[in-house]
């Protein structure tokens, strides 16, 4: 929530009137304190939401939410399938498509308890297109993103209380993506 996409995410609800909470997972990051300073309505935890228990406190925090928006994401520079890095690529994997399933379990919770809300998740448009210059393994992990929300999404529990939304962005400048060309 603090640089690239989910900066400008927070700062679009920030506009909106809307008070915002974020989180970032590196404690160095000044970011996320600055823009704390900045905007009255925005509210920053450093918080590593690979991990279940830090996901549940960052919620618990955040109280009562309408609305999430899941955009963790990493990705590592493209190689031909027999030069795959498995590590890598599991990391991707956890990163990108994991975090937003427990994001997702977490948020579910938080919003049938309450009022309802909307889910949005960051998907890619290397889930739909090859050769965007994308890795496969990002390009894998941002399909399951969206195969992951349209299943939440016909879940008849959730019907009427929770809304399920992707984004599909296409190729933004971002920290993670200076390195193409």
């Amino acid at each position: 929530s603090t640089h690239g996409i989910g900066k400008k995410t927070a700062e679009e609800f920030l506009g909106h009137g809307w008070e915002v909470y974020g989180c970032g997972s590196s404690r160095e990051d000044v970011r996320g304190p600055q823009m704390a300073e900045k905007y009255t309505d925005f509210h920053f935890m450093c918080a590593d939401v690979s991990d279940e228990n830090e996901v549940e406190g960052l919620l618990s925090w955040c109280g009562n939410i309408d609305a999430a928006f899941n955009n963790a994401g990493i990705g590592w520079a493209p190689s031909l399938a027999h030069h795959m890095d498995i590590k890598a690529a599991g990391r991707i994997l956890e990163v990108n498509l994991l975090v937003t399933a427990l994001c997702m379990k977490h948020e579910c919770r938080a919003m049938l308890k309450g009022s309802g809300g909307a889910i949005l998740n960051n998907s890619s448009v290397a889930a739909y297109k090859a050769g965007t210059g994308a890795d496969g393994m990002y390009s894998a992990s941002k399909a399951g993103i969206l195969r992951l929300t349209a299943e939440a999404g016909a879940c008849e529990e959730y019907r009427g209380k929770i809304k399920f939304f992707s984004v599909i962005p296409g190729w933004i400048e971002t920290r993670m993506t200076a390195m193409d060309d």
